[in-house]
């Protein structure tokens, strides 16, 4: 009996456990309201959903529009999946928050962008509509 409970609360747990990945892109959408008054920090919280899966490809794509070579934007691009595949240090501080403030501080319609282009369902599409 006890063996079929553990038995039934391992299945619960990889059921648990699947279908949290498979929404793990599903955020909720922010409004344009909910950014408004709110601080650089607070957007990128709300961002950072959509962000995380792409983020890498955006800030390439956001380098090339500023004129920065494709070759050395691509080697940034490789730096950064690199650090992704790195054990994150315990800062306590999501790189993909920080990213995103860097980029509101050079782009003030970087937020608005990001939430006009959630959602695109690939990277590709969302880097095409939500770059400069």
């Amino acid at each position: 009996m006890w063996y079929s409970f553990l038995a039934m609360m391992r299945i619960v747990t990889i059921v648990a456990a699947v279908t949290a990945a498979g929404c793990g892109n599903e955020a909720a959408k922010p409004t344009a309201t909910s950014l408004e008054g709110k601080s650089p920090e607070q957007q990128c919280e709300l961002l950072a959903p959509r962000l995380r899966p792409c983020g890498n490809e955006l800030v390439v794509a956001q380098a090339v529009a500023a004129g920065i070579d494709a070759e050395v934007a691509s080697a940034i691009g490789e730096q950064l999946e690199a650090a992704d595949r790195k054990p994150a240090a315990k800062t306590g501080r999501d790189e993909t928050i920080g990213m995103c403030m860097t980029s509101i501080a050079a782009d003030p319609d970087y937020a608005q962008r990001v939430l006009q282009c959630w959602d695109e369902k690939t990277c590709e599409s969302f880097v095409a509509c939500a770059k400069p």
